[in-house]
C-alpha cells in the first residue's frame, strides 16, 4: 500500500473535516465517553472556518489510492494543532508517514522544538516518535472536561 503525503488543497476541506469528526466520534470511543466526544466534535466542522484553520498552517494530507485518509498540521511556532487519521486507517502507517513529513518540514524551517496537546489515543503514537509528556491537563469544553497531554519533542540541530 502506497501512502502519498502532499500539501493541503481546497478540495480536501470536506474530506479532512469528516476525518476529524470520525476520528473523534469513532476512533476515540475507547478513551472518551459520548458526552466528551460530542463536546469535542458535535458536528462535522464548518467548511469556511475549517478551510481557514488549515490554510493558516503547514497542512499535509495522506492519501491512499487518491482518497484522503489522514491529515496533520504544523504552525510556524512548532505546534502540531491537528493530527487525525480515519478510524479504518489507524495502525496502518498513515500517522507515521504524516508525522515524518511534518518533522521534516519543521527541521527545514529551523524549528527547534515541536509541541502538541495529545489525546489518550494519540499519546502512545507521539511517544513512539520520541516525544515526552510534559504534563497531563484537563480541558473544559462547555460544561464537559477532557483529559489530554501536553507533549514535546526537541529537534536539536537542523
Amino acid at each position: 500500500m502506497d501512502i502519498n503525503i502532499r500539501g493541503f488543497r481546497n478540495d480536501n476541506v470536506q474530506p479532512t473535516a469528516r476525518i476529524f469528526f470520525d476520528a473523534i466520534r469513532l476512533g476515540t470511543a475507547g478513551y472518551y465517553d459520548e458526552r466528551q466526544r460530542k463536546a469535542w466534535a458535535d458536528k462535522v466542522p464548518d467548511t469556511d472556518e475549517w478551510r481557514q484553520r488549515l490554510q493558516r498552517q503547514y497542512s499535509f494530507v495522506a492519501e491512499v489510492n487518491a482518497k484522503p485518509v489522514g491529515f496533520m498540521t504544523l504552525d510556524a511556532g512548532g505546534h502540531i494543532d491537528l493530527a487525525f487519521v480515519a478510524p479504518d486507517w489507524i495502525g496502518k502507517g498513515v500517522g507515521r508517514a504524516l508525522y515524518e513529513r511534518i518533522e521534516a518540514e519543521a527541521r527545514g524551517l529551523g524549528i527547534p522544538r515541536l509541541d502538541t496537546e495529545a489525546s489518550y489515543l494519540a499519546r502512545p503514537f507521539f511517544k513512539r516518535q520520541g516525544w515526552l509528556v510534559v504534563r497531563q491537563q484537563s480541558v473544559e469544553l462547555g460544561s464537559v472536561s477532557l483529559t489530554n497531554f501536553v507533549m514535546e519533542k526537541r529537534l536539536g540541530k537542523t
